[in-house]
């Protein structure tokens, strides 16, 4: 039904801007019912069932592909992650004694993890797009309700605009109605170079120096038992709100640059959350790993990485004042591991508040002043769905499981148990997730996909950074035993000539796994050409079926022609 009303007069829809409509206050909101039936069915059998896979073909019945796709890619990904919370389990009791190794191993083994990981999501993905017959969405999908321009006679091919000249109408007059509205590349370039990005490096910048104030408290309190804990919370609680007030501004600049189809404009949208959201989940640790141990001091304050012996006792030395227990050489690497666990654990609660309990809170408060309100006992089902929060899309949903991927696959060699905590999270966010949608949210509108789109590119991109990091932190950071033996401040030659090694070797594997695992499997293929192979055999049959027709009516004319001629 929404797609009717917005739809172009030309292609049988209605043609109304109902964004627009309602920013007028020619109405006053729209959106689709909930199906108090469907709900029920699917908060007993998805919502509830927190250790069994999803009902995604009913899922994508009732809200869409591209919700259903994201949901999707999440339990695939968690599946994967039970794989590497066993291996980061197993690993963790040997950071203590032998974090070299340690290291070295679950650097390796996540580097392989995530390639194995992306490279069968993207058969999954081919697999359920064709089962959805969505394998040629984007060459078929709409423009936006919100998308403005000039009236000028084209089409849109593939995506791209197509200009029509008069020599083309009057060489195909069946062309002279194709009129299409078109907003220029240029304009939406200018505008990006002119104030979207300057803006976007300019609040970059200041989530830098927000985050160089959590570190600066981090070094004043870290010789406290204390310090980094409560700096590793106040970093996780930072990294939630600054996301969220970020978020609304990149919406905004997304909205004025005017993109014409969904997909455009959600690849748009992505890349510029991203850009702000990879430096505010990531600086701090990229601090702790390569910087805090190489200024010396700050504010007279040492930088000196204190690790697990932060929670050890000090102990006195000739009556005066009680040193540090003894260094093991790998302190850094322990502050990352703390800083990890501290960030992945926050993030739980404070995703669990956000997106469950807040919302619940406020749906609560909004029905209570409803019924004050017009005196009643009980709301109406359609007051109730008047009431519920706006759906904002899947992004943020995205995002948190993106940056998480982030935790685990740029910094496995400081926390093997990265794996463990996201696994626990996403088991109870995929639920709240679908809860607060079916029962917090109004019914999203019904919304097509083929793919998870340019999260997709970010996964890969995030997968060959994370070998870097890694190979880095064996290479820069540790510094405990063997060839890795360093002073502080200082690296081993050796060790960057193995961390060079490994990380070659890395990505060779890596190579050669994309290459020879197919992102569209056999049968998926197979099926494709059968189909297209069909579909030309029909359109040549009506085809002929057309000519045949026209040759017979030709035939009968003549005959008649002839039998009059006669008479």
């Amino acid at each position: 039904i929404y797609s009717l009303v917005h739809s172009d007069e030309t292609k049988g829809g209605a043609g109304l801007n109902l964004n627009q409509l309602t920013s007028t206050g020619i109405i006053t909101r729209f959106f689709p019912l909930h199906n108090a039936a469907k709900v029920t069915i699917l908060t007993d059998t998805w919502a509830k069932k927190i250790f069994t896979l999803q009902p995604l073909d009913e899922i994508r019945k009732y809200f869409g592909e591209k919700l259903a796709l994201y949901f999707a890619w999440a339990e695939f990904y968690t599946l994967w992650l039970a794989v590497a919370s066993v291996v980061g389990i197993i690993l963790t009791p040997f950071t203590f004694f032998a974090f070299d190794e340690t290291a070295i191993f679950s650097s390796i083994f996540i580097s392989l993890w995530a390639t194995m990981f992306l490279e069968f999501w993207k058969r999954r993905c081919a697999k359920t797009a064709h089962k959805w017959g969505m394998m040629n969405y984007e060459e078929e999908e709409q423009q936006r309700p919100d998308f403005y321009g000039n009236k000028v006679p084209g089409v849109y091919w593939n995506g791209e605009y197509v200009h029509l000249t008069p020599e083309d109408i009057s060489k195909y007059p069946s062309l002279a109605n194709q009129i299409v509205t078109h907003y220029p590349r240029r304009k939406r370039i200018l505008f990006q170079v002119s104030l979207n990005y300057p803006l976007i490096l300019f609040l970059i910048l200041l989530v830098i120096s927000a985050a160089i104030g959590v570190i600066v408290f981090k070094i004043v309190f870290e010789q406290q038992s204390w310090g980094s804990i409560v700096g590793g919370i106040i970093n996780g609680v930072m990294i939630v709100i600054l996301d969220r007030i970020y978020r609304v501004i990149a919406i905004w600049l997304n909205n004025l640059e005017n993109h014409r189809t969904e997909t455009q404009y959600e690849d748009n949208l992505i890349i510029k959350l991203f850009m702000f959201q990879f430096v505010n989940a990531y600086i701090a640790l990229f601090y702790v790993a390569f910087v805090k141990t190489r200024i010396g001091s700050v504010f007279g304050y040492s930088t000196k990485c204190v690790g697990f012996s932060s929670f050890k006792s000090a102990t006195p030395t000739n009556g005066t004042e009680p040193s540090l227990p003894k260094q093991t050489g790998n302190e850094c690497l322990e502050d990352l591991f703390i800083a990890l666990a501290m960030i992945l654990t926050t993030r739980i609660f404070t995703n669990f508040l956000l997106n469950l309990a807040v919302p619940r809170l406020i749906l609560s408060i909004s029905q209570y002043c409803t019924r004050k309100q017009y005196n009643l006992s009980q709301i109406t089902f359609i007051s109730q769905q008047a009431n519920l929060g706006d759906f904002g899309g899947i992004l943020d949903q995205y995002n948190e499981m993106v940056i998480q991927y982030g935790y685990i696959t740029l910094f496995a060699a400081a926390f093997p148990l990265a794996p463990l905590i996201s696994l626990i999270n996403n088991i109870i966010e995929i639920r709240t997730d679908a809860f607060g949608i079916l029962h917090n949210m109004k019914r999203p509108n019904y919304q097509g996909a083929k793919d998870i789109g340019t999260w997709e590119l970010i996964l890969d991109l995030i997968s060959y950074l994370g070998i870097f990091t890694n190979m880095c932190i064996l290479a820069f950071t540790q510094r405990s035993s063997g060839i890795w033996k360093a002073e502080e401040g200082s690296f081993s030659k050796y060790a960057v000539v193995a961390a060079l090694l490994i990380e070659n070797g890395i990505l060779l594997i890596k190579w050669v796994t994309a290459t020879l695992i197919d992102d569209v499997p056999v049968s998926v293929r197979r099926s494709m050409a059968r189909e297209d192979y069909l579909k030309e055999v029909y359109l040549n049959q009506k085809q002929v079926e057309h000519v045949e027709t026209h040759v017979v009516e030709g035939s009968r004319h003549s005959h008649d022609s002839l039998s009059e001629d006669n008479e």
